[in-house]
């Protein structure tokens, strides 16, 4: 009767002890300490030491805004917002939770001036999205400060876990340089640089959460012969047919109207100016890693304004819009 005794009490302990894992109950034990490591790895820059990517969190990430919520109803858990100042070159936010299954969801350097972060109450509706210079217009030309994004699903089922957290940057700079230009063209109230993009908005798991467009605007570099456009950008994936450059040249420096026009795919002139990393990374990885890209144009203007890709080929002729 002893030994059916304890086993019968086993056996209850046991179920109880699984129920508070996977039902609401009020009978839970007390919330235990779940930290949440952050690491920067998905880069470009090789170690020259170890052969390897090393952390670039404390250069980079200067500020953590975290969210955690419970992976079966979305409801929001806990969320925090710290900075890697703060953490005191620990890069990890500890907090208390009582056991379950939770989804953690980090934004690195989410400033107010670049990024708003909206619908935290629930998973599904948790989005960052450009705050716009020109709203209206849906117009923007800001430098923006670097943004990083993090996502794990994880269980808590002891009374102390780490979480690590590795983070991928959203922010990218494409130079684009204009050579060969008639001096007429070297100037920016006949030259109009843009990119128009759909990837402003993003959710949970840092897909593009809208078809809203925006056109990004250049910085303008004039140099003897070129002009360089540096376009601040969101992030750059293979699969983004729509994002576009375009180049216009207007007719007068009242820029009335638009004498030519290049609209050209951003994504396949960057990654066919990958050159020899091409040999390295696929087009994903490469977009990932380096946050910094160059397009060299060359107009041939022997051959009809043909414009040209740098050690590439031949790739368009101008709209005429006169």
């Amino acid at each position: 009767m002893k030994v059916y005794a304890y086993f019968l009490l086993l056996a209850t302990l046991v179920c109880g002890f699984s129920s508070c894992i996977f039902e609401d109950s009020g009978d839970c034990p007390a919330d235990y300490t779940v930290t949440f490591r952050f690491q920067y790895l998905l880069h470009s820059e090789v170690d020259p030491d170890t052969g390897g990517y090393s952390d670039k969190f404390p250069e980079q990430v200067e500020y953590i805004h975290l969210f955690v919520y419970d992976t079966r109803t979305g409801e929001w858990a806990a969320s925090v917002e710290k900075s890697a100042a703060a953490m005191a070159g620990y890069q990890q936010i500890e907090l208390t939770l009582p056991y379950g299954s939770y989804t953690a969801v980090a934004w690195g350097n989410c400033q107010e001036e670049d990024y708003l972060i909206q619908g935290t109450e629930n998973l599904s509706s948790l989005q960052v999205s450009l705050t716009l210079i020109d709203s209206q217009n849906r117009v923007t030309s800001q430098e923006l400060a670097e943004l990083f994004h993090s996502r794990q699903t994880f269980t808590l089922s002891q009374a102390a876990a780490t979480v690590l957290m590795p983070l991928v940057k959203n922010t990218n700079r494409v130079n684009v340089v204009l050579r060969n230009l008639p001096s007429s063209w070297q100037s920016t109230d006949v030259l109009d640089m843009r990119v128009t993009a759909r990837n402003s908005e993003y959710d949970e798991q840092n897909h593009f959460a809208s078809e809203n467009s925006v056109v990004h605007l250049p910085q303008y570099i004039l140099q003897e012969g070129e002009v360089i456009g540096r376009f601040g950008l969101l992030r750059l994936i293979p699969e983004d047919d729509y994002i576009r450059l375009t180049i216009g040249i207007t007719d007068d420096y009242r820029q009335e109207k638009l004498e030519w026009k290049f609209e050209l795919p951003l994504i396949p002139l960057i990654i066919n100016s990958m050159g020899s990393l091409s040999e390295q990374f696929d087009a994903a990885e490469y977009l990932e890693r380096y946050d910094e890209f160059t397009i060299i144009l060359v107009l041939d203007t022997d051959a009809d304004n043909q414009l040209i890709l740098e050690e590439w080929d031949y790739i368009g002729q101008p709209q005429e819009l006169g």
